[in-house]
């Protein structure tokens, strides 16, 4: 189980640290190339244009006879950079509710009624600036190359969508490229990965046809990890991009929020991993 829960923080990142690539991404493959290219031009072009956004993220794992279910709803903007975060997760091992704050230095999260606070880099193995140069990037797309000439793109009324499905080394190929230019990439996921079989893999993206910003995400992935199989659907949600009023840490959390060391949230993290 511990190794699900390493694939869906992988997951999570993927999403929050790539969403302007998803457009990038999407708009390279179809039935029509002349099509594709006007939907990569404008959506690489209005993927440049996002300073803040809400999301919705739901992440549903099944491996052996375990099913464990997260729910992050939260805000994010670019310059300052700030993030809020509230995320329940749903498993037999009971439920938990977690909300944070991430500034572009400090991470604050609730546990329980109190506030820690650490640096960043704890939680994301990455700095606010790794972040926002990976948002940016075009390493991604390039990462991702293989991928997007074998996309379907469907047009709809109000969007476009496009999709995708595989199985084989050459996705396991093409996820560990793309998790390798995530910031935070580390060994530990590397291993993670050697591990998995993947045998099934499907994913469509979905942008608005008039703003060609994203809207929704979703990807299923059936994998092997130890001879165990494992499924997991990633749903997203994109609303009100450029709609958000400035973001804010409120002050009490700031004023309240004790210091967590390194080696604290590393106990805290082992923990976690051992109940699981």
């Amino acid at each position: 189980m511990k190794k699900a829960m390493m694939i869906g923080v992988a997951a999570l990142i993927f999403l929050l640290t790539g969403c302007g690539q998803n457009n990038t991404k999407s708009a390279a493959s179809s039935s029509s190339q002349q099509t594709a290219t006007t939907v990569i031009a404008k959506s690489m072009k209005a993927a440049k244009t996002i300073k803040n956004s809400d999301i919705n993220l739901t992440t549903t794992v099944n491996m052996g006879d375990t099913d464990t279910k997260a729910n992050m709803t939260g805000s994010y903007q670019i310059d300052p950079f700030i993030m809020s975060m509230d995320y329940v997760t749903k498993s037999a091992n009971g439920d938990a509710n977690i909300k944070m704050y991430v500034d572009d230095s400090t991470a604050y999260v609730q546990d329980q009624d109190a506030w820690y606070r650490m640096d960043i880099s704890q939680v994301t193995g990455a700095s606010a600036a790794e972040l926002r140069k990976q948002t940016e990037s075009s390493s991604f797309l390039d990462s991702a190359k293989s991928l997007q000439k074998k996309m379907k793109l469907t047009t709809h009324a109000a969007t476009y969508a496009l999709s995708y499905q595989g199985s084989g080394k050459a996705i396991k190929d093409i996820a560990k490229d793309i998790m390798a230019q995530s910031p935070g990439a580390s060994a530990s996921l590397e291993k993670v990965w050697s591990a998995i079989d993947i045998t099934k893999f499907e994913m469509t993206m979905t942008m608005d046809k008039k703003t060609y910003l994203p809207k929704q995400y979703h990807y299923t992935m059936t994998a092997k990890i130890d001879d165990q199989k494992m499924t997991q659907t990633v749903d997203a949600t994109y609303s009100r991009i450029n709609q958000l009023k400035p973001l804010t840490i409120p002050d009490n959390v700031k004023k309240n929020a004790q210091a967590l060391s390194s080696s604290s949230a590393s106990d805290s993290t082992a923990s976690t991993n051992d109940a699981e």
